[in-house]
This record gives C-alpha cells, sequence and structure tokens, in this order.
C-alpha cells in the first residue's frame, strides 16, 4: 500500500476508491466479506490526504463519487470553535468580514465561493435565467452540503434529489404548487389571516406544558404548524415527535454519509432511507388530493410524474426548508435568553420587546444563518457513465436541461451509480456570510442585536429573495423562498406569546457550537 501512495505525484492524480470495493480483491485486500480491511484503506487515504500528499483533494471518495478534499473541507468546519464560525471557516476570522470576497477552492477543489454581499445578490439573481439556459446546473445540494443520493432513491424521480437540484422542467412543473401549499399572502389577506390564527393558536397550545425539551419539542411544534398551514391537516404532537426523530438522523448523516464506501451504505443507511420512502409515499396521496388535476397535465419526466416529484418536495421543505430552519433559529435565540455565562453567550445582555419580537427573530436569522450557500454549477459533474462531453450536451436551452440517466445499480448500494462531484466547477454565494457583511449591516456585524426592521427587509438574503425572475418561464423559474412570510409569521409569533419570566433553564448550562445548529440541547422549565 505504501509503494502504491508513494505513486500519487501530481495534483490530477485521480486514486479511483469510489464503487471499486467489489468481491474481487483491491490492494488492500478488501473484500465484501472484510469491512474492517475497507474501513482500515479508507482511514489511510483519508489521513494521507490530511497529510497533505499532491493530488488527494481529488481523490474520488463514497458511493456517490465526491471528492474528499470537498469532504474533508466540510469536516474541517465541524472544528471551529466561534459561533458561528463561519467567518473563520472562510475568511480566517470575523475581522477579515469586510475585506473577504472571495474564497477560492473551498470547500473542496473547483469550488469558488462569494462572500462580499453584492456579489451574493448579483450571482443569485442570475439563478432562474442561467438555469433555464442550460448555462448552470444545480444538484442534490443543501446549502454547501451535497445530500446523499440514496435518500431520494426508490420513490420513481430522477434525478434522485432534493427538489433544489431537479431539472429545470421539473422545478417549473412543481413551482405552482409549492408556492400555493407555503405562500401564505400579503398580511391581511384571507390566506394570511388564516395562517395567523393557525400559528397563534398552536404556539399558545404549545406554552402550556410545564417544559420544553430543546431542538425535539420545538421542532415539533413548527412541522404540525406546516402540516396544519400548508397541507390542511393536523398530526398529533407525537406524530410529528416520530417524524423529528427520522429528521434528526437524515441531518446528521449530512456530508459523513458520503464517507461511506459502497459496501457499507445499505447496512448503515438502508432502514434510513426506508424511513424516507415511507413518508414520501405517505405524501403521494394528499398531493394528489390536493393538486392532482393540476399537476395532471405538467411534464416531470423521466421522474414517474408530477404527483411523486411534488411529494418528494413536500418531504423536503418538512425535513430541511422550513421544518429544519425555523426551529433551528427558535432555538438558537431561546439559546440566547438563557445561556447563564456572558462569556459563553454570543448574544450576552440582549432583550426584547414584544413589539420588537419580529426584529429579534430576524436577528436570530442573520447571525445564525440556516442557510449557509446558494450553489450551482457552471460545469456540472460528469453523469456516472458518460464522457464529459456527453454530459455537456445534456445541458440545453429553454428549460430543456436534462438529468443524467440513471445507470446500472451500484451493487451492493442497491441504487445507481452517480458522480456528484468529479469533473465540475461549482460556484457557491456564501449567504451565511452575506448576512454579515459589514458593508451592508454595519461594523457591529458580530454583535447579535436587534436592529431596525428595515435592515432586515432591505439586506436579507437568507430566503433567496434575490432569486427572481417573472420575465422566465412565468416566474416558475423563481428560486426564492415561497415559504419566508410563514418563517417570519411564526418565529415573531412565538415570541411575542413566549414570557422570558416564566419560564428557566432546568438542568445543564446550555452549550455553543460554531454550525448548525448552534446550540445543544437544553431544557425549559416553567416557574
Amino acid at each position: 500500500l505504501k509503494s502504491r501512495l508513494a505513486s500519487c505525484s501530481s495534483q490530477s492524480h485521480k486514486f479511483r476508491l469510489a464503487h471499486s470495493i467489489v468481491p474481487t480483491a483491491m490492494p488492500c485486500g478488501c473484500t465484501l466479506i472484510d469491512p474492517c480491511a475497507c474501513l482500515a484503506f479508507f482511514l489511510t487515504m483519508f489521513f494521507w490526504f490530511w497529510l497533505g500528499c499532491p493530488g488527494g483533494r481529488y481523490i474520488e471518495i463514497g458511493a456517490n463519487t465526491v471528492s474528499l478534499g470537498y469532504v474533508v473541507d466540510m469536516v474541517s468546519l465541524l472544528l471551529h470553535s466561534e459561533v458561528p464560525s463561519y467567518a473563520t471557516a472562510w475568511c480566517g476570522g470575523k475581522a477579515s468580514l469586510g475585506t473577504c470576497d472571495v474564497t477560492v477552492n473551498f470547500p473542496g477543489p473547483d469550488t469558488t465561493s462569494f462572500m462580499k454581499w453584492e456579489d451574493v445578490w448579483d450571482q443569485g439573481a442570475l439563478l432562474p435565467e442561467k438555469e433555464w439556459s442550460g448555462e448552470w446546473w444545480r444538484g442534490n445540494e443543501l446549502g454547501f452540503i451535497i445530500n446523499n443520493a440514496l435518500f431520494w432513491s426508490g420513490i420513481d424521480i430522477s434525478p434522485q434529489s432534493i427538489a433544489l437540484g431537479i431539472t429545470p422542467k421539473q422545478h417549473a412543473a412543481i413551482r405552482p404548487v409549492m408556492e400555493s401549499t407555503w405562500n401564505i399572502g400579503e398580511p391581511g389577506t384571507a390566506k394570511y389571516v388564516r395562517a395567523q390564527e393557525i400559528v397563534r393558536r398552536r404556539v399558545l397550545e404549545f406554552l402550556q406544558r410545564d417544559e420544553i425539551s430543546l431542538p425535539d419539542d420545538t421542532t415539533a411544534l413548527v412541522h404540525q404548524i406546516l402540516w396544519e398551514v400548508g397541507l390542511s391537516r393536523n398530526v398529533t404532537f407525537e406524530y410529528a415527535k416520530d417524524f423529528v426523530a427520522v429528521q434528526a438522523q437524515v441531518v446528521q448523516m449530512g456530508t459523513l454519509s458520503q464517507l461511506l464506501p459502497t459496501i457499507l451504505v445499505d447496512s448503515v443507511l438502508g432502514s434510513l432511507k426506508e424511513s424516507i420512502v415511507a413518508y414520501i409515499r405517505e405524501y403521494v396521496p394528499i398531493v394528489q388530493d390536493l393538486y392532482g388535476a393540476q399537476l395532471s397535465s405538467e411534464d416531470c419526466s423521466p421522474s414517474a410524474n408530477c404527483t411523486v416529484q411534488a411529494a418528494s418536495a413536500l418531504w423536503d421543505a418538512l425535513y430541511a426548508a422550513g421544518g429544519l430552519s425555523v426551529p433551528t433559529t427558535i432555538n438558537a435565540a431561546l439559546g440566547i435568553l438563557y445561556t447563564v455565562s456572558d462569556s459563553d453567550n454570543p448574544g450576552p445582555g440582549v432583550t426584547y420587546t414584544r413589539d420588537e419580537a419580529l426584529q429579534f427573530y430576524w436577528e436570530s436569522i442573520r447571525f445564525f444563518p440556516p442557510v449557509v450557500g446558494f450553489p450551482h454549477w457552471t460545469t456540472r459533474p460528469t453523469c456516472a457513465g458518460l464522457t464529459a462531453e456527453q454530459t455537456a450536451a445534456l445541458q440545453k436551452p429553454s428549460g430543456e436541461s436534462e438529468a443524467c440517466p440513471l445507470g446500472e445499480e451500484a451493487s451492493p448500494a442497491g441504487y445507481p451509480r452517480v458522480n456528484q462531484y468529479m469533473g465540475g466547477v461549482r460556484e457557491v454565494p456564501n449567504v451565511a456570510l452575506a448576512m454579515s457583511d459589514p458593508r451592508k449591516w454595519g461594523e457591529d456585524v458580530a454583535t447579535y442585536r436587534v436592529r431596525p426592521l428595515e435592515d432586515y427587509e432591505s439586506y436579507s438574503v437568507g430566503f433567496a429573495e434575490m432569486a427572481v425572475n417573472n420575465n422566465i418561464a412565468g416566474g416558475r423559474m423563481n428560486r426564492n423562498c415561497p415559504g419566508k412570510a410563514l418563517a417570519l409569521l411564526i418565529g415573531a409569533t412565538f415570541f411575542e406569546e413566549f414570557d422570558r419570566s416564566q419560564w428557566a433553564l432546568a438542568g445543564d448550562e446550555i452549550a455553543w457550537e460554531g454550525k448548525i445548529p448552534f446550540v445543544g440541547p437544553f431544557v425549559l422549565g416553567k416557574k
């Protein structure tokens, strides 16, 4: 093995690890019946890269073929202690936020991150046009995280991706459904007033309890609200807690699941995948009931139909969009209020009046951004089984860009082989750091404080407000968050009704970390 590693001699060298774990022996003797050897081989390669072997950042790894450089860079985000740690990871510290505009080859080779507010806004504003024209491609990504394709396999959709990474044609087909489900309209409209009533009633009922266990209880509350507002259905708190348990596993696996070699994917993640598939299948008849007639005339090929495509997007919203972002920012704001030690508190001494509840919640979104990146590929990763030229030919104008064809199963992983990184060139507007650009927000961006409402309304990019172009596909390629008003309504209402004086920290002191979810588990008890 040592002699083989020594043959790595240039940054362009590719040592193929993904999908090569098969019954016939690898150089390390790894076979289907020798998982320990597989793990040892992988760890050797991992630390070989970390110690700087030339070409290491381009090693292909995992069942989904991502770059080892990408994985290690993403894992490195876990190591920073500053809260939040994004300024340290991308810019070397908060002191550099005003001059840190571009970071090259991070996270991962051939990835460029943009931090300046104007660049983030301008690139985001181009997304509807560029994706529709075929110049840009979006992958199976949630911010900077490249999702594991396994979780979207087995439900008859292609590409096997979160809705953020489906084809332009598919997105245009189901965007009106997403708008109808999550957009509550302007204040004063009948739809908005209905949402107000649901949210306030749910929050008041929730606050009747004697104890709040975070993050699970608040996440379950938001899940209940989203079901009732968006789907006109009620789910029990117990049902919501069961969902939260699955959601937490999916979120926790995140980047780390990309480390798994093909041989281990099904044994480690198979049951979690089946839980996701079960939820999506549960949503299909609901979507059919609400939007079946509307979707029947739309084309979501190569997915089975637009109903299952929309059902998959519903899962995405409940597990990752509002279903995760809203409770994350509520929990972080509560952590600010109840952290005992000022030296540990990211916002020591912060208070708010009931009339400032919306700004207080907005500041949590700004300071603890639940959305970190807004990525696209200027050159998409080479499809598994195709050449770079054949992959480039799939990019077409007028919304006709095609998904990679689903090839043979990557046995024993149990789903088609994919390449989610290699051969691609990625650009990522860093939404999180644009929300802390002192050139827009002022020199005190590292301070958690209640700011004028006008600042949040003018400078927020946290909901991809810039990704709107109603001249492209009649607005169906807009990428702004359709649930922005609902998210703000939930957060503002929670802190309007929450009486800090009635609650106290129960149990251990609050711990903070540099990345999402920012605040560790804690319990509030009613006095």
